[in-house]
């Protein structure tokens, strides 16, 4: 598997956990009409924490997608 590969499947990979992070947000959230204390707020709480991981791991990703980008153009002007 190459540079390129990986970083996009790394991309991927956090995409679909800040979907579920994203869904579990909602889950916790969801108000009960009858018992409006029923939001879970801890929930809520490790979900953020897990989107704000979600966005380090994506932004190291794309910094991977560039970096491999850059290696890539290098060796074709080496090999030019």
């Amino acid at each position: 598997m190459d540079i390129s590969s990986t970083s996009l499947l790394v991309l991927n990979q956090v995409i679909k956990q800040v979907d579920q992070a994203a869904e579990g947000i909602r889950r916790a959230s969801a108000i009960d009409p009858e018992n409006p204390a029923s939001a879970d707020q801890a929930d809520i709480s490790a979900e953020a924490i897990k989107l704000l991981a979600g966005r380090t791991a994506f932004q190291a990703g794309i910094a991977l997608a560039k970096a491999t980008g850059e290696i890539e153009q290098q060796t074709i002007d080496l090999s030019a």
